[in-house]
């Protein structure tokens, strides 16, 4: 009878157990129908800027690129011209034939009124002359030569020509010179012009005038 009573409230305290603890059991929650979206609400002050993040690695070079080719034109061939119709070089050249052109004012100091130097080449003489600005007290006597030396005449060219006194004169050298001159003349020679008087000597020459000549290298 005891062991009876013990076995049921055993199974007494068991369904009370089971009783508490359905009991206790949470109930499953069942969602609800969900409600309309509220309006937007105000936007809020724009927040302080953050710090600076820290820098990233230099990436790898990159491959270089194909080289361009320019092609530059070239510059257009300018052909020189002179400016004026006087030209300061005492020779010109054209279609490869030179010319000498020689201008001097009279050497007062000397008997050699002017002297020339000639080309390094042969040339010919195109034409010479000389001229007297100033009345002289005597006749004067001139010679037209070619020398190894500054005031030579060595081989004259033409004849001797004479200013009468008292005269302003301009002489020219004939184009065909007398029997022995010769208007042919030698590489670097000089060509001179001479004056001589026996009133006048080098230290009381008061001449003016100018000399004047054309050479053309063969």
């Amino acid at each position: 009878m005891k062991i009876q009573n013990i076995i049921i409230g055993a199974v007494a305290c068991i369904a009370l157990l089971f009783g508490i603890i359905s009991y206790n059991k949470t109930p499953e929650k069942v969602a609800g129908v969900r409600g309309e979206m509220g309006s937007e609400g105000v936007k809020g002050d724009r927040g302080e800027r953050g710090e600076q993040g820290i820098r990233g690695e230099k990436g790898d070079r990159g491959n270089d690129g194909i080289t361009k080719v320019v092609t530059v034109p070239a510059p257009a061939l300018k052909l020189g011209a002179i400016s004026g119709p006087e030209v300061s070089s005492d020779y010109f050249c054209v279609n490869g034939v030179c010319r000498y052109y020689f201008s001097s004012k009279f050497n007062n100091a000397s008997t050699t009124l002017c002297s020339f130097k000639l080309p390094s080449a042969t040339s010919t003489l195109v034409s010479a002359s000389l001229q007297v600005t100033t009345a002289t007290a005597t006749a004067i006597v001139v010679d037209l030569g070619e020398g190894a030396i500054y005031d030579a005449t060595t081989t004259k060219i033409g004849t001797t020509y004479t200013v009468a006194a008292t005269a302003q004169d301009t002489i020219i050298a004939s184009s065909s010179p007398a029997a022995g001159a010769t208007t042919l003349l030698s590489p670097s020679n000089y060509l001179n012009y001479k004056f001589g008087s026996s009133a006048i000597t080098p230290t009381t020459n008061s001449l003016a005038g100018t000399c004047k000549a054309t050479v053309e290298v063969n």
